[in-house]
């Protein structure tokens, strides 16, 4: 299971284009999310004051609520290690709760929006309408002015009728003005001047009606062209719609409301991986090396080979040869308490079995020069290569077992090794020392090197 996980945890370095995808990722969750915050708050604010409530008040708190939707799956997550079931469940229960209310809030303004957008399209069609009307009636009256012909510029006909005299025998006095009217004489008299006025009007009338129909025109052209019904959802009606009993306005909004909420929710825990593995991995070497290590040529070879530390405290007590110390049958028959107080009467005399015990139940120098050993006689420095602190700590157990003195939690060990300016680093989810290798095992044969090898290579 191990040597499965160590391969799960080797990755290739990290190049400049995963670097770029991570980072535009990053962009399109804090878009999505401020989008979504912003859309469910509106929403949540137009049913707040639509109930009597100040609209300062309703946008603060539909977006504390909003904030509330994107951190309480973080606080779920973290009271897990507590394992405080009802508190955790009371927690999902309300996230749910407002996440449902954002749902239908997203939903509602996107509707609004949309419908609003049809609206505005109809209203636009409208106008546009409108205008042509009017200019369709502008052109009418200006095709009958234009009949049978069109009439001149009107300035032509002011110089015309400027020009024009009439015959002094025509004017009177004002009290005469409708006899003047009635005889024929003076009708013939004035008939080239009322002519020219009347051709005068109609060519004003002309070229009022004209400049009217080219602001008409001015205006129609610079209308957008909008259609009664948005296309967008026309165009869900006829594939989805077909399928799901849902009008085309709902549904685009429905599509919307999904997408947004999806990317607001996924995003960040997915986001939060990726900054994790944002150290570039390093491969983890096995806890038993295929090459052998080269000893040490010279002293200053042989110093640099080694960790600096503390003097090494010497073995306990010796062994006979298979990892185990001489112990007669007679002190193999007696029991527990026999034992202790027998090693209590002799730990005095005997100044071996006193260093003995001393190891077995190690103070905090003592701590200090069992690790010192351990590091000296199982690690070596490697620039480019790191153990796992699981496999280091299975590693450690087993060299305290085959020197039968007590091991150390997993918290001091860290601990000791943190007070030798050992570099720790943490790559998806695991802990690694660097810049260390384990060294050959000196205890283990080679045949069993070579088998332990070849399963590590099968596995």
């Amino acid at each position: 299971m191990r040597n499965r996980r160590d391969e799960t945890m080797q990755r290739g370095p990290v190049t400049p284009v995963s670097q770029l995808l991570r980072v535009i990722f990053g962009c399109i969750v804090v878009a999505a999310s401020v989008i979504c915050m912003t859309i469910a708050a509106a929403g949540m604010a137009r049913f707040a004051v639509a109930n009597g409530i100040l609209q300062p008040l309703a946008y603060a708190v539909s977006i504390v609520l909003e904030i509330a939707v994107v951190v309480l799956p973080a606080v779920i997550k973290a009271l897990g290690a507590r394992r405080n079931i009802f508190l955790r469940l009371l927690l999902l229960v309300s996230w749910l709760l407002l996440a449902t209310f954002g749902c239908l809030a997203t939903h509602a303004t996107l509707s609004l929006y949309l419908a609003t957008v049809e609206h505005r399209g109809a209203a636009e069609v409208e106008r546009r309408g409108a205008v042509s009307d009017e200019l369709a009636r502008i052109e009418a009256m200006r095709q009958r002015l234009s009949s049978p012909q069109i009439p001149r510029p009107s300035r032509f006909i002011r110089e015309a009728l400027a020009a024009e005299s009439v015959p002094p025998a025509v004017w009177r006095n004002s009290t005469e003005c409708r006899q003047i009217a009635d005889r024929s004489y003076f009708q013939r008299a004035c008939a080239k001047v009322v002519e020219l006025r009347r051709e005068l009007a109609a060519a004003e009338e002309f070229e009022r009606l004209s400049a009217e129909a080219r602001e008409l025109r001015r205006r129609q052209s610079d209308m957008r062209i909008a259609a009664p019904t948005d296309r967008l959802t026309d165009a869900f009606t006829a594939t989805i719609g077909r399928f799901v009993p849902i009008d085309g306005r709902a549904g685009i909004a429905l599509i919307l409301t999904v997408a947004l909420q999806l990317i607001s929710w996924v995003g960040w825990p997915v986001l939060m991986s990726l900054r994790d593995d944002q150290t570039e991995p390093v491969p983890v070497p096995s806890r038993v090396q295929t090459t052998a290590v080269k000893p040490p040529t010279s002293g200053t070879e042989a110093e640099s080979s080694r960790l600096t530390l503390p003097p090494s405290v010497p073995d306990p007590a010796p062994s006979d040869g298979r990892g185990q110390s001489d112990v007669s049958p007679q002190r193999s028959s007696l029991t527990g308490s026999d034992l202790k107080a027998e090693g209590g009467r002799k730990r005095a005399h005997d100044p071996r079995q006193a260093r003995g015990s001393m190891l077995a139940h190690p103070g905090r120098d003592d701590q200090s020069g069992q690790v010192g050993r351990y590091i000296n006689e199982r690690l070596k420095p490697s620039p480019s290569a790191c153990v796992a602190a699981s496999d280091m700590l299975d590693d450690y157990r087993e060299w305290c077992t085959r020197q039968r003195i007590e091991p150390l939690s997993q918290r001091k060990l860290g601990e000791e090794l943190s007070l030798r300016n050992h570099k720790r680093k943490k790559s998806a989810g695991y802990i690694f020392y660097c810049d260390v290798q384990f060294v050959s095992s000196p205890s283990l044969p080679e045949s069993i090197n070579a088998n332990h090898i070849a399963q590590q290579a099968t596995v």
